[in-house]
């Protein structure tokens, strides 16, 4: 196999056909068909030899192939077995290939990814073409993990793409803007129109760079309160913020009034009546700080959501 020949889509349409296999929606498969694309993957993510790289969904293997060429070492996480077999089958001969077959998301298979990363010496970078559906709880579980990557490069929908690099009171601020804000420094790279893949998506994609801090820049005093108090507080995002808190609060099963949570935010410097989108994270941890310190200790579950 060759690249150009795997990002041909007539090609790589006989291909599929060849090897019996047909895209499945439910995994989000859509191939790369773009040189372009994978050359600025590759580009952006700076990926050399003797780079560790993780790959998230290779597919048939068009950007590991491009990887392994690189002379990284590379290892890859694909939850369709009729991929698996393809891979294994071109790539199994390299002693810098390494493949884990299973749902990055589980707990079971990420942790054998992640200590298959930590007998490298060096820090792993990520690069990837992910499943658009499930692009956020993957971004969530690399920039969370134990493993410390020198840089995440990504193919991800524009829109979320946006999301990430917006700053507060834009329409695209959100929960995953201050989470992504939390753990890394944040790029958009280039964008790719639907033909650069096959199937097409409906969208624009958007090639995103995460660069993580070397020293942690932010410390809420409970990260999983805090994470989950923004999401909540979007939400809610039209409201004023003090109405916000307050029903956040609430759904906590912590009984407080806009007006309580309102003399906090003035103890605060922050005015009650803006609405969400316009905080900085800064402010952010601050509130859910001083909510921890204040309600914890009245109901044990206070700040985390029930599952």
């Amino acid at each position: 196999m060759n690249s150009p020949l795997l990002t041909d889509k007539s090609f790589l349409i006989n291909y599929l056909r060849s090897n019996g296999i047909f895209t499945k929606k439910s995994y989000g498969q859509n191939f790369v068909i773009d040189v372009k694309l994978i050359s600025t993957l590759l580009n952006c993510a700076n990926v050399s030899e003797d780079d560790v790289v993780l790959e998230i969904g290779p597919g048939i293997g068009s950007l590991t192939e491009r990887l392994l060429d690189a002379g990284a070492t590379v290892v890859c996480v694909e939850i369709d077995s009729r991929f698996v077999s393809l891979l294994k089958h071109h790539f199994q001969d390299n002693p810098r290939f390494y493949l884990v077959e299973g749902d990055f998301l589980k707990k079971t298979v990420s942790d054998k990814v992640f200590d298959l990363l930590a007998g490298f010496k060096k820090k792993p970078k990520t690069v990837s073409n992910l499943p658009y559906y499930i692009t956020s709880p993957i971004i969530a579980k690399l920039l969370q993990s134990c493993i410390k990557f020198e840089r995440i490069t990504l193919t991800i929908q524009k829109e979320v793409a946006q999301r990430i690099i917006a700053f507060e009171s834009v329409k695209q601020y959100s929960a995953i803007t201050v989470f992504v804000k939390y753990y890394a420094d944040a790029f958009i790279e280039a964008v790719f129109a639907p033909a650069s893949f096959y199937p097409s998506p409906k969208v624009d994609s958007a090639v995103i760079s995460l660069v993580p801090y070397a020293e942690p820049l932010y410390a809420a005093a409970d990260r999983e309160f805090f994470h989950q108090f923004v999401k909540l507080c979007f939400t809610e995002r039209r409201k004023m913020l003090k109405n916000s808190i307050c029903r956040v609060v609430n759904s906590m099963q912590v009984n407080t009034t806009a007006e309580e949570i309102d003399k906090i935010l003035n103890e605060l410097g922050i005015d009650g009546n803006v609405r969400p989108e316009t905080l900085t994270i800064e402010r952010f941890i601050r509130i859910a700080d001083r909510l921890i310190a204040k309600y914890a200790g009245i109901n044990g579950k206070f700040g985390y959501l029930k599952k």
